[in-house]
């Protein structure tokens, strides 16, 4: 319930943009600019070396090599309990991927290896919420975490502090 609850509530603040509207919509000021994925939004639940992903509509998948990854990562971090909100997308750097490419992925006749994770926030350290003064403190924490993996990674992410810096990185 925790993770559709965030679905819902949480994900309200994002919006998606593009470059016609960024002055109506932006107020000019300090943002946190992040990469789209075409996936399916995927929570990590990390408890003491056992790792499962939960999708949005709470389908439960084990053994994803994206996510077994994520796992040894926050092992290694000598994290013991974590939830990690996380896109679960396939990495083609020859083409846009797609969410069907996600799903054939997953299919019977699939190759889950393809399978890749951009981390997002953090709802949980250690059996304690995460409770940051604003996302640099998250996008470090995630950074510190999965920034030297090679399936699961943080989302890409740039600070902007105008509407113009927000066109440049949307360029």
């Amino acid at each position: 319930s925790r993770v559709l609850d965030y679905k819902k509530n949480f994900l309200k603040q994002f919006i998606a943009i593009y470059p016609q509207i960024i002055d109506k919509r932006l107020g000019d000021s300090h943002y946190f600019v992040t990469r789209k994925y075409d996936g399916e939004f995927a929570t990590i639940v990390y408890d003491r070396g056992t790792v499962i992903n939960i999708n949005r509509s709470g389908r439960v998948r084990l053994g994803l090599p994206c996510a077994e990854e994520a796992g040894r990562l926050l092992k290694k971090a000598k994290i013991e309990e974590a939830v990690i909100p996380a896109e679960i997308y396939v990495d083609d750097t020859d083409k846009r991927t797609r969410t069907n490419d996600l799903w054939f992925a997953l299919s019977k006749k699939g190759d889950v290896s393809q399978l890749h994770l951009a981390t997002f926030d953090i709802l949980e350290l250690n059996n304690k919420p995460f409770k940051p003064q604003d996302y640099s403190e998250t996008w470090s924490k995630l950074n510190t975490y999965f920034g030297k993996g090679k399936l699961v990674n943080p989302v890409e992410m740039e600070i902007a502090h105008s509407n113009s810096q927000v066109k440049d990185i949307y360029s």
